[in-house]
């Protein structure tokens, strides 16, 4: 459970397949703990006022749940140095999100 928020614990963790509907589920839960901004848009140093105390609370928030929804192989491997939460899942869709550009090239290969 997490602050703030019920999360259910049965979500399926990530593992490498999967990471459309791993991102779907992701993006609803983030969404849910008033996080999914803070994931999209970063979080920048230095922390001054209350609000980017505020914004930095909201990062690690967002940087635990994917932690808690990944599988320890992948984030050991892929975003445990991730100091950010935008970081981490720039890190997983890069490394996990390209299937709509291999679909692109393939049409365009198609058309040609």
């Amino acid at each position: 459970m997490v602050t703030g928020g019920i999360v259910p614990g049965n979500l399926s963790i990530f593992d490498g397949k999967g990471y459309h509907d791993w991102c779907v589920k992701m993006d609803a839960i983030l969404g849910f703990q008033g996080v999914d901004e803070i994931v999209q848009k970063g979080c920048k140093e230095p922390l001054k006022s209350a609000e980017e105390k505020e914004r930095k609370r909201s990062d690690c928030k967002a940087r635990m749940l994917i932690h808690q929804y990944v599988s320890t192989n992948i984030s050991q491997k892929k975003i445990s140095k991730a100091s950010t939460t935008k970081e981490a899942w720039d890190i997983l869709s890069a490394g996990y999100g390209n299937s709509g550009k291999i679909k692109k090239v393939k049409i365009q290969s198609l058309r040609r």
